[in-house]
């Protein structure tokens, strides 16, 4: 037996409401996701965007003035 029930898709939910006579609440253009713990997503978000991580670029502005001399690090 499956644990989640069937989705059906927007296009059946809609025939399935009209023929019921039931108004959809839902923007035409939105789309059911999957529910996901708070936590997961921010640690997506942390990962992708490098938050409180050190990345690439700030260890190269970090030690510019040693990779381009004194006189270039300005520019």
């Amino acid at each position: 037996m499956p644990d989640a029930p069937h989705s059906f898709s927007k296009l059946a939910e809609e025939l399935v409401g009209d023929l019921r006579g039931v108004p959809s609440d839902e923007p035409r253009r939105s789309k059911k996701r999957a529910t996901q713990s708070l936590a997961t997503i921010v640690e997506q978000l942390m990962v992708q965007h490098q938050i409180g991580r050190p990345s690439a670029e700030q260890t190269i502005r970090d030690r510019w003035p040693e990779l381009v001399g004194a006189a270039n690090a300005a520019y």
